[in-house]
């Protein structure tokens, strides 16, 4: 079985607006077009082993949003250190305008853990 790996991105400027939906299936794109091969559940309807971990509301930015996935191991793709380090630059090659991947790592934490880190946002109202 593949590690699970978590990849920190952001989603800011128009990318605001992109629906979770459609940005879980942009995110699926963006790994085929970055050459990446993503693992599938097994069963009767494969789908991609991706989630993204708090999914945001239209309209809401963030610059540290968090995306589990795995991998699917091939003779031509091996999870390395080098390949998580150069997976960021290859994913925001092909990801639209706003949406930006910073870093790719093996996931320590189950997901379920990360509601208990200590977090800080800034809330700007616009009285325009």
């Amino acid at each position: 079985m593949s590690e699970k790996l978590r990849l920190r991105f952001e989603k800011t400027g128009r990318a605001i607006y992109i629906s979770h939906l459609d940005l879980m299936a942009t995110m699926q794109r963006a790994f085929s077009r970055a050459g990446l091969e993503l693992k599938y559940s097994e069963g009767f309807n494969p789908h991609p082993l991706i989630s993204i971990l708090l999914p945001l509301s239209v309209g809401t930015a963030s610059v540290c949003e968090l995306m589990d996935f795995r991998l699917r191991e091939t003779e031509d793709c091996h999870v390395t250190p080098e390949l998580l380090k150069a997976l960021p630059e290859r994913l925001t090659a092909v990801l639209p305008e706003g949406i930006r991947a910073t870093e790719a790592y093996p996931a320590e934490r189950k997901s379920a853990q990360l509601k208990w880190l200590d977090v800080m946002g800034i809330l700007e109202y616009d009285a325009g």
